[in-house]
């Protein structure tokens, strides 16, 4: 959970309104708190190791919401494509790069361009055609709904094939099973839901 303090600052960084609102459920779902996890210790959702190398918990208690909203907006929004996407289907991306990385977030929207009438190369790189479809399909009625569904379908798919066939991965010659994660994971795409039906529009 987010402080509405925290929420009020974020509003008043004169952000464009599509990304403010996708950071709104970012920080809902990172919190504001010093905290630690796998990474580190994080802040807003940024660790010490997506900080800085070498950076220390200091680093990161002194983290400012305006440093680490530039970070996520350089990095995920527009590192992502982001920027190229409408409202709500941006959201979704949004969370996906920063929950999954650039490369496979672009291929779940390739995937969902393709299960609606594309015909995309899903190669995991957001160029002019991808971009061309995507806008292609957003003149219909009810295209964001239609993609945002086929886009977590997507996700839910990925977590399982991470849980039940790929396992586990190593990190620092430790194994880490993905059906420890599979919850968690199922929860952020419900909260996720969850936010979409509330907030439809911008």
């Amino acid at each position: 959970m987010v402080s509405q303090k925290t929420l009020q600052e974020l509003r008043g960084l004169n952000l464009d309104r599509n990304f403010e609102k996708c950071m709104e459920l970012i920080l809902d779902f990172e919190g504001d708190k010093l905290c630690k996890d796998s990474g580190g210790w994080t802040k807003y959702g940024i660790s010490q190791r997506a900080l800085m190398p070498g950076a220390a918990k200091k680093d990161i208690e002194n983290l400012t919401l305006p440093y680490a909203v530039t970070i996520y907006q350089g990095r995920y929004w527009k590192y992502g494509s982001c920027d190229s996407i409408g409202y709500p289907l941006s959201l979704v991306h949004f969370d996906s790069n920063i929950n999954h990385g650039k490369k496979q977030s672009a291929k779940f929207l390739q995937r969902a361009l393709n299960a609606l009438g594309g015909e995309l190369i899903d190669d995991g790189v957001i160029g002019a055609k991808t971009i061309a479809e995507y806008k292609r399909q957003d003149q219909y009625d009810n295209a964001q709904e239609a993609l945002v569904g086929e886009y977590l379908l997507q996700r839910l798919e990925f977590f399982r094939y991470l849980a039940y066939d790929k396992k586990y991965c190593v990190v620092n010659d430790e194994k880490f099973f993905f059906v420890d994660s599979l919850n968690g994971w199922m929860v952020r795409i419900r909260k996720l839901r969850d936010f979409l039906k509330n907030n439809r529009t911008i």
